[in-house]
């Protein structure tokens, strides 16, 4: 019977297939909206934990901030202890917050939805991925500006070549490194004055 569950596959309204998003058939999900600020997994474990086993709990939360954004899933062990929590807890006043409370529909739910459950949200190193993005960027530019300049290059060359002057570029913009040789010495006034 589990292979039989697990096979089901639903349509959402996007047209790409969507899979149970859970596999036991006797649990009840809860969705919990308009949930004040304080009142994280910690706290909801204990508050709805009364009605009830809790399976998953997923406090929904911004991905760069980890901050709530104010609505969960709750997984009850049972479909009465759902029906019981969103009967009781429906429009119930939360530290100035009226929670939105309701039963939600196996057809309803997203495949995805469980994504992070019963996980404590670890923040994002965003100045190690800014740093990695920053070096990206440099690595581009410099071979832009290269790519530029070889550019500006060419386009002196010809017009010099269009009125027939004969220019050494290589001590104006300095060689290419891979014809560089050694470096020439500047020679200074003083030593022509000798």
């Amino acid at each position: 019977m589990a292979t039989e569950e697990k096979d089901i596959v639903l349509e959402s309204k996007k047209g790409s297939t969507v899979h149970p998003a859970h596999s036991h058939p006797n649990t009840g999900i809860v969705y919990v909206g308009h949930i004040p600020h304080g009142f994280y997994e910690h706290q909801m474990r204990g508050f709805f934990g009364q009605f009830g086993p809790i399976l998953r709990l997923r406090l929904s939360r911004n991905k760069s901030t980890g901050k709530s954004k104010h609505y969960a899933f709750i997984e009850f062990d049972s479909k009465s202890d759902a029906e019981i929590v969103a009967k009781t807890m429906d429009k119930y006043l939360l530290e100035n917050c009226l929670l939105s409370v309701h039963v939600m529909d196996d057809e309803k739910l997203d495949k995805h939805i469980w994504k992070g459950a019963n996980q404590v949200f670890v923040r994002p190193d965003t100045e190690e991925r800014s740093k990695q993005i920053n070096e990206k960027v440099a690595e581009l530019e410099k071979k832009k500006l290269e790519k530029a300049r070889k550019q500006r290059l060419a386009e002196k060359k010809a017009k010099l070549e269009a009125i027939s002057a004969e220019f050494d570029w290589d001590l104006v913009y300095g060689a290419d490194k891979k014809k560089a040789g050694k470096p020439v010495k500047a020679k200074s006034k003083k030593a022509h004055k000798k």
